[in-house]
């Protein structure tokens, strides 16, 4: 940077005079975790990297050492640890002013300068680099040197215009990121953390952009994505630090972020429940078309059932867990044979059915396979009972033989447990039955020397079936209360469907009925064009229907689904 050396020496001076460090010991130093670790999944690191950031926050700067350790990050491929180094040498400039001489010093701070310049294309290729370079490196620079105010005014600038070009085209007006970013929202939330703190601490005010409302949004969408015991859905990112959690709700600003992040017990354990009831709490579930995925949850608590699901292009991500544990997570994949020849996507996953109302989350997407034929893929929970409902449906104009094969990745620690003589069986979690499972469109009894219909295959849960006609549906039902778990009588059933005094064929409609001690449901699917049709006493001309027996004996519906519907109920 062009700057007179008079200028430069009263620059330093000033420099000098900030104690950042320090500050950050004072304020966020009780984890022993630097700030710049916040959020972030260290295994992406060099070991370097986070060595030299750790020293830096507790206080341990080498002058000689830095200008090393930036030598040889910028050297590498990483992104992560080059953007990072950078952004932790800028932190480091206050106390480097009053170490290095100026011509140094100085030659620090116009790397660090010209490591801020970044392409607009880097937001779309390593948005998480290049928010530290492009958006919290200049907001340090501007704090930095408020006494410049030309050389203030226009880091701030580029700070403001990378966030809210962040704010633009990563989140979806609602603060949540496309479903790809979801593993980097906890670092996004740290770093415009930072970004706001700094900025403050210099009485620095963002121009011509409502930041207050993106981050507070962004900041929703980082809670509703987080598991019971803290950690990130869909991610390997450590638990929330406290320090963390406290900043971004005074940031944030919104009584509810407060009330939900007491509810997840991110603060501690909270001492008297009507804090939380005295705001109110938002809708635990967001769907997303835009972002490519959704986020259904019976609630706030560390102990409530989710389900993330990322579908962004072709492919699906998706978690469910329950009671601090993630059953499954990571890609799920099915394999589908039509007459032997493998059928492969054609297209892209689309949202064509969303519903929330009443305690139950609904979503349904469709993607095209070669030949003709289509996948459908249904995921339903019911908050209260903590039910979830998943199911795939190949559809097809030409009947064919069909083989489908499901497989679902098992969470870490996560086992299958099956039944000796049946084909459920329980998903388990440090050895305790935390799911039943049950493959619907398999009979309960297995017989001997018959392949169950479920089988663990190291890391993944394979459910298979296969059939004849023009469509065939692989639906599977789990039961995560814990209330139920010793329920002795379990069972289902495959129900007869009928149409005009006929009965239907299985890739015309299929239904089932489920039973847990007292407690009953009903699942019904249409997989030809819908028509009046009877099945367990009920006259049905939908789609789709899931509901649970009252002790009336009459079917309480969930959901309902009409032919064709793709809007959100």
């Amino acid at each position: 940077m062009e700057c007179p050396t008079k200028k430069q020496l009263q620059l330093q001076e000033a420099a000098a005079q900030w104690d950042w460090l320090a500050a950050w010991q004072e304020r966020w130093g009780a984890t022993g975790r630097s700030p710049l670790l916040w959020g972030i999944d260290t295994k992406e690191l060099a070991p370097e990297t986070i060595d030299w950031v750790e020293s830096l926050h507790a206080g341990a700067i080498d002058a000689d050492r830095v200008e090393g350790s930036w030598k040889e990050t910028t050297a590498t491929e990483s992104r992560l640890d080059s953007g990072l180094t950078a952004l932790a040498v800028a932190y480091a400039l206050p106390s480097l002013a009053r170490e290095l001489d100026l011509e140094d010093w100085w030659s620090l701070l116009s790397r660090a300068a010209n490591a801020s310049n970044i392409a607009l294309p880097e937001l779309e290729e390593s948005p998480l680099p290049a928010l530290w370079l492009g958006g919290e490196l200049p907001a340090v620079l501007s704090s930095l040197l408020v006494e410049w105010k030309r050389a203030s005014k226009r880091f701030l600038k580029m700070a403001t215009r990378t966030f809210s070009q962040i704010a633009d085209t990563h989140l979806d007006g609602t603060g949540l990121p496309y479903s790809r970013h979801w593993p980097a929202i906890r670092p996004w939330v740290a770093s415009w953390t930072r970004a706001q703190c700094i900025t403050d601490s210099a009485d620095l005010k963002w121009p011509e952009f409502d930041s207050d409302a993106a981050y507070s949004w962004l900041v929703r969408r980082a809670l509703q994505l987080t598991r019971g015991d803290g950690t990130s859905m869909l991610a390997a990112v450590p638990p929330w630090e406290a320090p963390l959690v406290a900043a971004a709700l005074d940031w944030s600003g919104d009584p509810a972020d407060g009330a939900v992040a007491r509810r997840l017990e991110l603060l501690g354990a909270p001492t008297d429940e009507r804090e939380w009831q005295r705001s109110e709490l938002p809708e635990p579930t967001e769907f997303s078309e835009w972002a490519e995925g959704a986020v259904l949850r019976s609630g706030w608590r560390p102990k409530a059932a989710y389900l993330a699901i990322a579908h962004a292009g072709n492919e699906c991500q998706a978690e469910m867990g329950v009671r601090r544990h993630p059953l499954l997570h990571g890609s799920v994949e099915l394999r589908v044979e039509a007459d032997g020849d493998l059928l492969t996507p054609q297209g892209e996953w689309c949202s064509t059915c969303t519903f929330s109302e009443e305690g139950v989350d609904y979503l349904e997407l469709e993607l095209p396979l070669t030949g003709g034929w289509r996948l459908q893929r249904q995921w339903m929970l019911a908050r209260d009972e903590k039910i979830v409902f998943w199911a795939d449906a190949v559809l097809g104009e030409k009947p064919a033989s069909l083989e489908l094969t499901l497989q679902l990745p098992l969470g870490g620690d996560v086992e299958w447990q099956p039944e000796p003589e049946t084909n459920d069986g329980w998903l388990l979690a440090n050895s305790k039955r935390q799911a039943w499972v049950v493959p619907l469109a398999a009979p309960e009894w297995r017989m001997s020397g018959e392949r169950p219909a479920v089988m663990q295959d190291e890391g993944r849960l394979l459910v298979a079936t296969s059939g004849e006609g023009r469509a065939l549906y692989l639906p599977l039902f789990f039961d995560l209360h814990s209330r139920r778990r010793r329920v002795p009588l379990r069972t289902w059933r495959i129900l007869t469907v009928g149409e005009r005094l006929r009965i239907v064929r299985p890739d015309e409609a299929v239904g089932y009925r489920i039973q847990v001690g007292k407690k009953q449901w009903l699942v019904y699917r249409s997989l030809a064009p819908a028509a009046s049709r009877t099945v367990l006493g009920q006259n049905l001309m939908t789609e789709f229907f899931a509901g649970r027996f009252r002790r009336s004996g009459e079917v309480e519906p969930y959901v309902e689904v009409e032919s064709g519907d793709e809007s959100e109920s």
